[in-house]
């Protein structure tokens, strides 16, 4: 069932993406047209992410500062 649900938020996400690339490239050059394709991007990034969708987080690895060189 987790595979459907990621299937069609995923299908979503890329749709949304794809109409917000349309809506940009209708625009004038400037920075709404940046703003639209930039979030259009993310839109697609997210689209990608199946953690993020899941609503899982990836585990890090703790932080352990490098020894210096001497």
């Amino acid at each position: 069932m987790g595979k459907v649900v990621f299937l069609y938020r995923s299908l979503a996400y890329r749709n949304a993406a794809r109409e917000m690339l349309r809506k940009a490239r209708g625009l004038p050059d400037g920075s709404d047209r940046r703003a639209a394709c930039r979030y259009a991007i993310a839109l697609r990034d997210l689209a990608r992410n199946e953690a993020w969708l899941e609503g899982r987080r990836i585990p890090h690895a703790p932080f352990q500062p490098r020894a210096m060189k001497r």
